[in-house]
């Protein structure tokens, strides 16, 4: 057992920095700092709390002190209801599983503030435009700088966490590969980093393209703007290099036609992965075997991957609804009291755990941005910054079947995102709603008569 005094010393103090900063800037600001910097900077540390749970109950404590009036005139959301579900479907499956009330209280409390506090803060604290190119722009700022980071433990060796905090945080022989370090800093692991540069390249393309970043220190924003491209190339992983060219050709396809059709693809691969999967229609072998001819190691962890899967969908489906609860129970376990296998997807994991209800709330809550985007009224306000970050929620919602990392930055925009879906939908149906209907013209007569022209319907 390393020595982690250090690191749950940092996450204590922390959470009143956090808490300092909306006393001392624009409670907006204050809020995508304490995310951002929380989520990049803090340790990952083996103690009751993580990086995670500090930042967000920093941000809430923060947020309620300084800031109560963001929340007045909140609107709600089916995406709210169905995350509230997801939180309190875990009360329901730890009372179903005798685990106790105390238990049931304290999944709830610990997966509301996972989840739900960057995205309830988001949404109501980044209810503006403005609010969300801000953000926006903060979150770049700090990957590209996170870029430099990672470069620097490509080349030299991932000891970054290490020399900050006592102890590296992972395996260190999951780093080593063609030849050079993947990096981590302080992620918790390689790939989740490289998903964190994925989604904020997508954000930094289109914040260049459409001219909304600033000089920095005396740099070109061309310059840091791809520094998060370079982060991604660091990652040494096919996975991060598929995601963020589907992500700049998603873009590409939506600026050219505003077709944000291409959002439905990854939503549909997510659903049917997740349904053949669970009713054994497919084992899965099918996407594991086009890799063999790009790197055979690769193609072997995926179907390793997927044979992991299908035991635990075996072990899931003994508690189909409300799954196993936690400490664990969803794995499979060996003589030796290890898990026989390893368990990675996000979407294994909620089965396992929440069953097929906190799955599919979960799914509904996440991809619900995606679906209000499919409305007319809510697409004519989204711009080439807005749609990126809906391709890094689609693409997510993928990267969620094989892999199971959180980051709550994305959740904070994607709560800012629907907020401003939802705004342009309501606000379109209010600006057209009206008493009077378009005349229907059956003579010259007809006419001549004058009829109310203002604030009618259009279609």
């Amino acid at each position: 057992m390393t020595d982690t005094y250090t690191a749950n010393a940092t996450l204590i103090i922390w959470i009143f920095v956090s808490i300092g900063l909306f006393a001392v800037m624009r409670p907006n600001r204050a809020l995508v700092i304490a995310c951002v910097v929380g989520w990049l900077l803090l340790p990952r540390a083996y103690w009751n709390i993580d990086k995670v749970l500090a930042a967000n109950f920093g941000m809430l404590v923060g947020a309620l002190i300084f800031a109560p009036h963001k929340f007045i005139g909140y609107k709600f959301s089916i995406a709210d209801l169905a995350l509230v579900a997801f939180c309190g479907g875990t009360f329901v499956t730890s009372i179903v599983n005798g685990l106790g009330l105390y238990d049931g209280i304290s999944s709830f409390a610990r997966l509301f503030i996972r989840y739900g506090v960057p995205y309830f803060l988001g949404r109501a604290f980044l209810r503006t435009r403005e609010d969300f190119y801000d953000a926006a722009r903060i979150i770049v700022l700090g990957s590209a700088a996170y870029a430099l980071l990672a470069v620097w433990e490509w080349r030299m060796s991932p000891n970054i966490h290490r020399h900050l905090y006592t102890y590296f945080q992972a395996s260190f022989g999951q780093h080593l590969r063609w030849g050079f370090h993947r990096p981590i800093v302080c992620f918790p692991h390689a790939l989740s980093l490289a998903t964190f540069f994925v989604w904020t390249s997508l954000l930094a393309v289109a914040l260049w393209k459409t001219g909304r970043l600033r000089p920095i220190l005396g740099m070109s924003p061309t310059f840091y703007a791809f520094l998060p491209i370079l982060g991604v190339a660091t990652s040494m992983s096919l996975g991060p290099y598929g995601l963020l060219l589907g992500g700049l050709g998603m873009m590409w396809l939506w600026q050219r036609r505003r077709w944000q059709v291409v959002l439905i693809g990854p939503m549909l691969f997510a659903a049917i992965w997740m349904g053949g999967r669970y009713t054994d229609y497919t084992d899965g072998e099918w996407l594991a075997s086009p890799f063999t001819y790009i790197a055979e190691d690769r193609a072997a962890s995926l179907q390793y991957r997927i044979d992991a899967e299908t035991l635990l969908i075996e072990r899931a489906k003994e508690r189909p609804i409300f799954g196993w609860g936690g400490w664990g129970r969803n794995r499979i376990i060996d003589d030796r009291g290890r898990d026989a296998v390893i368990t990675d997807g996000l979407w294994i994991i909620f089965l396992g755990t929440y069953g097929l209800f906190g799955l599919i709330a979960f799914y509904v809550y996440w991809c619900w941005p995606l679906v209000v985007c499919m409305n007319p009224r809510a697409e004519r306000a989204v711009d080439l910054v807005l749609a990126a970050l809906l391709v890094g929620v689609a693409l997510q919602a993928v990267n969620f079947l094989f892999n199971g990392f959180l980051c709550p930055p994305l959740s904070l925009m994607h709560g800012s995102a629907l907020t401003l879906l939802e705004s342009a939908r309501r606000s379109h149906a209010a600006r057209y709603s009206t008493g009077y209907r378009r005349p229907v013209v059956r003579s010259r007569a007809i006419q001549a008569v004058p009829v109310p022209t203002t604030r009618m319907i259009r279609w």
